[in-house]
């Protein structure tokens, strides 16, 4: 197994697009070492993944985007990608699925409704 690599990789999202304990414009986040870990910034006594040395490098990835308020997390990480900004939609590993339930995807489906009407 190359370094950093691991089969499977699931993760909850906020819905700032946080995953793995990495924030929107947090230090963590623009980590581009090949470590898998980084020790967090801020005081805090935590380790969390990184996305160049474990995350993206894992085989599949599982990203969890349940309940109210994840919609526009979920399109806009889906539709901008890594200029989003948010940890979530920069998870790049081999295989990358998202899972909403069916709040967040009621939410999603009546946003992109609008947006094309």
């Amino acid at each position: 197994m190359e370094k950093g690599a691991v089969d499977l990789v699931l993760l909850g999202t906020g819905a700032d697009g946080h995953c793995a304990s990495l924030f929107p414009d947090s230090p963590e986040a623009s980590f581009s070492g090949n470590d898998a870990y980084v020790g967090k910034s801020g005081g805090e006594s935590a380790i969390t993944c990184t996305l160049g040395g474990l995350l993206n490098n894992a085989k599949q990835v599982v990203l969890s985007a349940s309940g109210n308020g994840r919609a526009l997390m979920v399109l806009e990480a889906l539709s901008k990608g890594a200029s989003s900004g948010m940890p979530a939609a920069q998870v790049r590993g081999r295989d990358v699925t998202w899972f909403v339930d069916d709040d967040s995807f009621a939410e999603y489906a009546e946003v992109v409704l609008k947006r094309r009407n």
